[in-house]
């Protein structure tokens, strides 16, 4: 008895799995784009309310600092300068980053289909 051969080659064809990988690849990177994005904004939106609350807490605190640099008697001049210089710097700081999160904010809207 002969066994029979079989002509039917067992490996898949390369080029054709290679192709069904790729587009696999891109299905699942658009969905973890997506899925990813949907945090992100909220992230980026809790970020902003979180940091408009403290710019007012730094406002008012910078605010403090300025009119009790200034009108109180028995704090010296340096110590006025320093209270007041500090006040600015931290007031400076604030918008600044109040800045980058608008940009980024702008970026990420920019980015939603």
């Amino acid at each position: 008895m002969t066994e029979p051969t079989d002509t039917h080659d067992p490996e898949p064809d390369v080029e054709q799995a290679h192709e069904e990988k790729e587009v696999e690849t891109e299905v699942e990177t658009e969905a973890e784009a997506e899925t990813e994005q949907i945090p992100l904004t909220s992230e980026v939106i809790k970020l902003t309310d979180d940091f408009a609350l403290f710019s007012a807490d730094c406002a008012f605190l910078c605010d403090a600092f300025a009119v009790i640099a200034s009108e109180q008697e028995d704090i010296g001049e340096l110590t006025g300068y320093g209270l007041s210089r500090h006040a600015h710097w931290l007031k400076t700081q604030v918008a600044e980053f109040n800045e980058r999160i608008y940009r980024l904010h702008q970026r990420i809207q920019e980015q939603e289909p």
